[in-house]
């Protein structure tokens, strides 16, 4: 990059920016005639170029196993086993891309089932059967371990592998995994923007814009004995290939817009236990989503007790009275679902996706894992353990490193304080009675909001909810949660860390409004817009730091929620440029308390806060989640419709006095190799 001219950018764009390398993709709702005039006007003069086609060579057939190590800063091995295959054009792509899901996709998959759970020598496992256009591709598996067990771990992948060579795949393990791509294929196609993209994409690779439909189509077709056949033709011992990362010092093993048609509006009803329903009908895709949540996280998790509500999330669906963990995964694998349980920062909710002819099965068993939950002790073991992998990994993190730091030292009364995964201390204290207890106390029906948004008539939705749902009984007994914290920060806090990893890291943090103040809330996003970009790099501070080449990467966000947060910048740069880098981002913001925001730099600001936000929330599950989180904090499910009305009204004066009220004392945290900072106090 350091070698690149102006002259060799500027001829590259000439000679690959022309009609006949282009195309012009356009989905939603729209007159074809006018739009194909208008793209006529705008390309009207403009001349072909040369043929931009590239040839590209196969490589020389792999004739013996290659693989290379490498030592990082960090605390587990990441591992990469991979042969070559075919390109997409490929009559092997299919059963090929089956075998990766049978492999290594979803939590029933054959290497996730037996190297994460049932003998827990991995954190985490995947599989992709890489195909491009326009060169042959590979077969990998991903996979991250400890450094006691990823040899094995290794080895183990290797030999799964290789049983897809031996062994027919049974009829039960194809049919779920012809149902996953389907389904995958149906849910990547929910907003015009991923409609559009499909086409181009297609179009570019296969010079068929509905390759989709056909790849599809194709993957139902495939058969064991396809599978078989691959097998044996690409996943040869001479082909394969090994990528190892280790910790220094580590052992290795050197031998080896508009609303689509179809849908509705959001419709509130309330249980008789008191339980909050919202569903909203969409018929243009025939899927439902179905949410669950409550409210908690850091809001009721101590310093003491941190990480206790993710490894609630974790454990609703590793088992029930009525089914296994392994039962679980294994069904919703089976239908292709988007099926999962998490914690966010205020909440525990679960969320699944299924075709609309696996709903009411699915809601079902949905419902199950996420009001009666066991809690087995056995999948206890194995879930902390994976906690405190995540734990241990954060030091991998740059980015998670300097996070830590910084939340460390906010003030102790807010929950912002609080690490959502914990800590080592913490997560190792944790007991199944601690998870139990947390359940019964916050999973009622006066603390909880359910959502089905999808292709359901609305009464069958409430319904489905009540038979699952309404046997709650609530506890009048609860107190509601409060969103009264205090972030105050009295006086600078700088803090700092010395790391193993070359990069310089900054993350600087001011008091901010939380979402219930409405006003100073979208002026502070307006002040982030203006700083940073809003959803994308810009404003001051991307324009200054990255122009000048000060900073790999530099932006402004807010860390907030119902209870009030902070205003935080990120930035990567040179250990030796903290100090400068520091300094620049607290001079632009202190630009916009001095008042030097232009007439022009706010219209722009507020123009594109407006325009980025109409193309979130665009699938129906990331609507039922905004719906059910803004009920769940007071605000009401369609807050969210008065984004635009908020924003427009702003003025430049408001964003200015919320710089000033907010922009005071902050808390530094930076980490770089130097055991301090360059913008240390002396």
């Amino acid at each position: 990059l350091n070698g690149t001219s102006n002259e060799a950018i500027t001829g590259f764009y000439h000679e690959r920016y022309v009609p006949n390398n282009q195309v012009f993709v356009v989905v939603g709702d729209l007159k074809t005639d006018e739009v194909l005039a208008q793209v006529a006007r705008q390309w009207a003069g403009t001349p072909r170029g040369l043929e931009t086609a590239v040839p590209m060579p196969d490589e020389p057939e792999q004739l013996a196993p290659r693989e290379t190590f490498r030592e990082m800063d960090g605390n587990v091995c990441d591992t990469v086993v991979a042969w070559p295959t075919v390109e997409l054009s490929h009559p092997d792509l299919f059963a090929l891309d089956v075998a990766a899901t049978i492999l290594a996709k979803g939590e029933s998959s054959r290497l996730a089932r037996k190297l994460k759970y049932d003998r827990q020598l991995v954190l985490s496992v995947s599989s992709a059967s890489y195909t491009p256009s326009y060169v042959q591709g590979f077969f990998a598996i991903f996979a991250s371990s400890t450094p006691q067990t990823w040899r094995q771990a290794c080895d183990e992948i290797v030999q799964e592998t290789y049983r897809l060579r031996e062994e027919l795949v049974r009829p039960d393990e194809l049919a779920k995994a012809k149902k996953q791509t389907a389904a995958e294929r149906i849910f990547g196609q929910q907003t015009v923007a991923q409609a559009a993209e499909s086409l181009g994409r297609n179009y570019l690779d296969t010079s068929d814009p509905l390759f989709d439909r056909k790849y599809v189509e194709g993957i139902q077709k495939v058969t064991a004995e396809q599978i078989r056949a691959v097998a044996r033709r690409y996943f040869r011992p001479e082909r394969r290939n090994r990528v190892v990362i280790v910790p220094p010092g580590a052992e290795t093993e050197k031998n080896e817009g508009s609303a689509p048609a179809g849908q509705g509006r959001i419709e509130r009803f309330t249980l008789a236990n008191g339980l909050r329903v919202l569903v909203k009908r969409h018929s243009h895709l025939p899927l439902i989503n179905l949410q669950a949540y409550t409210l908690g996280g850091s809001l009721v998790d101590t310093p003491e007790t941190a990480g206790r509500s993710k490894l609630v999330a974790e454990m609703l669906d590793q088992g029930t009275a009525n089914h296994s963990a392994r039962e679980i995964a294994d069904y919703f694998d089976s239908i292709g679902a988007r099926f999962s349980m998490s914690a966010g920062r205020n909440t525990v909710y679960g969320s699944l996706t299924t075709l609309k002819e696996d709903f009411p099965e699915s809601a079902a068993l949905f419902a199950e894992c996420f009001l009666s939950p066991r809690f087995p002790s056995e999948e206890f073991g194995k879930m902390k353990t994976l906690a405190l992998g995540a734990i241990a990994r954060r030091e991998d993190n740059s980015q998670q490193e300097v996070f830590e730091l910084f939340h460390d030292n906010l003030p102790i009364g807010s929950p912002y304080h609080i690490l959502q995964g914990g800590k080592k201390e913490t997560v190792e204290r944790l007991t199944v009675g601690d998870l139990k207890e947390y359940h019964a106390k916050y999973f009622v029906p006066n603390n909880m909001v359910v959502t089905v948004f999808g292709d359901l008539p609305t009464d069958e939705a409430v319904e489905l909810v009540k038979r699952h749902f309404g046997h709650l009984s609530p506890d009048p007994n609860f107190t509601p949660i409060s969103f009264d914290r205090d972030n105050t920060i009295l006086e600078n806090i700088v803090r700092h860390k010395k790391t193993g990893k070359p990069a310089g890291m900054v993350l600087l943090g001011y008091p901010g409004p939380g979402i219930l103040n409405a006003k100073d809330y979208a002026a502070m996003v307006l002040l982030d817009a203006i700083s940073s970009g809003y959803s994308y790099p810009g404003g001051w501070l991307h324009h200054e730091l990255r122009g000048e080449g000060l900073v790999y990467y530099v932006h402004a966000f807010q860390i907030t929620g119902p209870a009030p947060g902070f205003l935080a910048v990120l930035a990567q740069t040179q250990p030796d440029k903290i100090g400068e880098v520091v300094e620049r981002i607290q001079r632009n913001l202190d630009r916009a308390k001095a008042g030097e925001i232009s007439p022009d730099e706010f219209q722009r600001a507020r123009q594109m806060v407006i325009a980025l936000h109409s193309q979130e929330k665009t699938t129906v599950a990331q609507q039922s989640q905004q719906a059910a989180l803004d009920e769940l904090y007071g605000l009401g499910y369609d807050y969210d419709k008065t984004f635009t009305a908020r924003i427009q009204a702003v003025t430049r004066n408001d964003v200015i006095q919320v710089a000033r009220k907010y922009l005071n004392h902050y808390v530094l945290a930076t980490t770089s190799p130097e055991a301090r900072s360059a913008a240390d106090s002396p």
